[in-house]
């Protein structure tokens, strides 16, 4: 049997930086009979990241202002760029900066689907292309596949940034209303999410499904700590959608308020905040007697998953502003570890009031302080549901495993079931 092509493509995995969640998924791609698999990030700058021997790296050139500049000259042209200023003209959004941006979409599209062509060139007919993200590589994709240009079948996964219009420049998503029937599937990555897809873009139900993601679950898990000190752990990009600002001023308030307990904050991640978040957190919380606090920069993600193992962590804290449903909340409850975050994006869909404090969708600090005294009266049995949601629900094995599955029922359609 000849084996299936499947085409992944990424922003720059497995190249730096970030994605660092698609390392959990990659593996179950890892050692299939029925399938070449190639990953093709937008972006390979750098030393690649180790990914099994089994799959290829399809490198391409990045995409440059100059390259993007001959694709403009060809999108000006075009029909979906003409199709998208009637959009914009339709729902009064068409000014300068949204035919900037709609022709910047237009263009990075186009760059894809020349890009996809060298691809087939090399392997041949793609059986599957899966996009892991919903912007203009898929988009490049399924210009492909409509020319019938060695591209069957498209899918892709919808997170948040490339899902939520509200997240974007004018609250504007170029294109994505011009692709409504050329993708085979379009996996959100939570219910909210996929019913936003069908909502406000006009994807049919029948397009749209949920798959959630997953994380390993460790047989090691964090303690509790036992010293009466409060042990909080913060992982994100110091950037202001992260609102990591509220966290210093929330435990200011905790701190004050409960002065017979010590208080220890570790934040994970940099980001171009992340000199300001240093210094704020000296001003509001270097002189508290009972307060301690580190910032430690960016680290890879297996040494996150170490810092959970070798130090107590009692609660696990997020305050974005926008979310789809983030992995490093699903790793800290993987270890046992209860979070509070806010009812943003898919959220909800990952922390109820049995495992941990879903906040509102703009907590106050003060909303925010009381959490974290809530979540130290059930420790105990936050610890244990939240382990047990993430088993349950955003389980890696079985959820990759199922995708990588319905990925081969679709690469296979057009043929004979027995001869698989």
């Amino acid at each position: 049997m000849k084996k299936k092509i499947v085409a992944i493509f990424t922003s720059s995995f497995p190249y730096p930086a970030g994605e660092q969640f698609i390392e959990a998924e990659i593996a179950y791609w890892s050692g299939l009979s029925w399938a070449k698999v190639v990953v093709c990030p937008l972006f390979s700058n750098g030393q690649a990241r180790a990914i099994p021997d089994d799959i290829e790296i399809f490198r391409g050139d990045n995409p440059t202002i100059a390259r993007l500049m001959l694709f403009a000259l060809r999108g000006v042209f075009s029909a979906i760029f003409f199709r998208e200023l009637g959009f914009l003209l339709k729902n009064k959004q068409l000014n300068f900066l949204n035919i900037l941006y709609a022709l910047h979409s237009v263009a990075l599209a186009f760059f894809i689907k020349k890009r996809g062509k060298s691809l087939v060139r090399k392997y041949g007919q793609i059986d599957v292309a899966y996009s892991y993200w919903n912007t203009e590589q898929a988009y490049g994709l399924c210009l492909l596949k409509r020319e019938n240009a060695g591209v069957s079948r498209v899918v892709s996964r919808a997170h948040g940034y490339d899902l939520y219009e509200y997240r974007r420049k004018n609250n504007y998503m170029p294109l994505k209303r011009q692709f409504q029937k050329d993708f085979d599937a379009l996996y959100a990555i939570s219910e909210q999410g996929r019913q936003y897809l069908n909502r406000t873009y006009g994807f049919h139900a029948a397009t749209t499904k949920k798959r959630l993601l997953g994380v390993a679950v460790p047989k090691q898990l964090s303690v509790a700590s036992t010293d009466n000190v409060v042990r909080l752990v913060s992982v994100s990009f110091c950037t202001k959608v992260k609102r990591v600002d509220r966290i210093i001023n929330a435990l200011k308030i905790a701190a004050e308020k409960d002065t017979g307990r010590n208080f220890e904050w570790v934040h994970i991640g940099d980001g171009p905040l992340l000199t300001a978040l240093r210094a704020k957190a000296e001003e509001s919380l270097g002189k508290l007697p009972n307060v301690n606090y580190r910032f430690l920069g960016a680290l890879t993600n297996s040494k996150v998953l170490d810092f959970f193992v070798d130090n107590p962590v009692d609660i696990f804290i997020n305050c974005s502003e926008y979310e789809g449903i983030p992995v490093s909340i699903m790793e800290a409850m993987a270890h046992g570890v209860p979070a509070m975050a806010p009812a943003v994006g898919g959220i909800p869909e990952l922390i109820d009031n049995d495992c941990g404090i879903l906040l509102s969708t703009v907590p106050t600090e003060n909303e925010m302080a009381s959490g974290i005294t809530q979540l130290l009266d059930r420790s105990k049995e936050y610890r244990l549901n939240a382990r047990n949601k993430i088993i349950k629900n955003f389980n890696a094995h079985e959820n990759f495993s199922s995708f990588v599955g319905e990925i081969k029922n679709m690469a296979f359609l057009d043929v004979d079931a027995e001869s698989i």
